[in-house]
């Protein structure tokens, strides 16, 4: 019997919790640039926090199209979740303070939440893809 999306989601849900690097991908000029970054979820969306001047900010502004690939393991076997959506650049004031508040490496890098240096990303996935550790098909879910 196959499972449910909801079934799915959930699994992949979590894989997700407390803030997994993964891969993004971003476009710039043609080529694909790929670097790891803290994946934030938080109020069940998915969120990457990133310098304003950074190379990934610019490109995710020119090109919102981005992919994030999360590796999971599980008794010794490996897989992953890959994201692929729309990077929503977020400028409200509450949820920037929200997530400055929720995340625990903020004061790292940034002042607080009106930091210019700060930019908030929300990945909004179109499509999840979960291979679970081992197995050898994905799972495939369109959003």
């Amino acid at each position: 019997m196959s499972e449910t999306r909801a079934q799915i989601e959930k699994q992949v849900h979590e894989h997700l919790k407390g803030t997994p690097t993964g891969y993004l991908a971003t476009l710039e000029d043609g080529q694909p640039r790929v670097r790891p970054v803290a994946l934030v979820v938080w109020d069940e969306r998915l969120w990457i926090t990133s310098g304003t001047r950074n190379g990934k900010t610019r490109q995710m502004r020119r090109n919102p199209d981005i992919e994030l690939c999360v590796p999971i393991s599980e008794g010794g076997h490996q897989g992953y979740v890959r994201l692929a959506g729309e990077a929503r650049f977020v400028g409200d004031a509450k949820t920037r303070e929200a997530l400055a508040k929720a995340v625990v490496f903020f004061k790292d890098y940034w002042e607080g939440a009106d930091d210019a240096r700060f930019t908030l990303v929300e990945l909004v996935p179109t499509e999840i893809e979960y291979l679970r550790p081992n197995e050898m098909e994905p799972h495939t879910v369109y959003l």
